[in-house]
């Protein structure tokens, strides 16, 4: 139970987060500076694999806390939450639902992945 909370609330809070704001209309999203979507779609996936990455090394499972195997379920994971978000925005106001995202997405998870590392 320790290892739950301790470990994958923090996932779960953030995936958390991501859908929330995916949920704002595209209206009620201040521009703020220039590229600032790829850059928080970067850091907020950064952070997602940084993470779940924390979470798969320390859940026990010596084969999942393995470097490799880690690796990929880490970006096979946050990959396929990056499509769900894309497929969550299609439905939302003012927001579009972008392929281009989900490479922007991947190089967030890429670099989370080498953080930590």
């Amino acid at each position: 139970m320790k290892i739950l909370f301790k470990y994958w609330l923090p996932v779960f809070l953030w995936a958390g987060f991501i859908f929330f704001v995916s949920s704002l209309p595209g209206e009620d999203i201040p521009s703020i500076f220039y590229a600032q979507d790829t850059i928080f779609h970067i850091f907020e996936y950064t952070l997602l694999a940084l993470l779940i990455s924390r979470a798969l090394k320390n859940s026990g499972l010596d084969r999942i806390s393995q470097k490799p195997i880690r690796f990929l379920l880490v970006i096979l994971s946050c990959i396929l939450y990056a499509f769900s978000d894309e497929l969550h925005q299609k439905f939302v106001s003012g927001r579009i639902s972008s392929i281009s995202d989900v490479f922007i997405d991947s190089l967030g998870i890429v670099l989370g992945c080498v953080i930590y590392r």
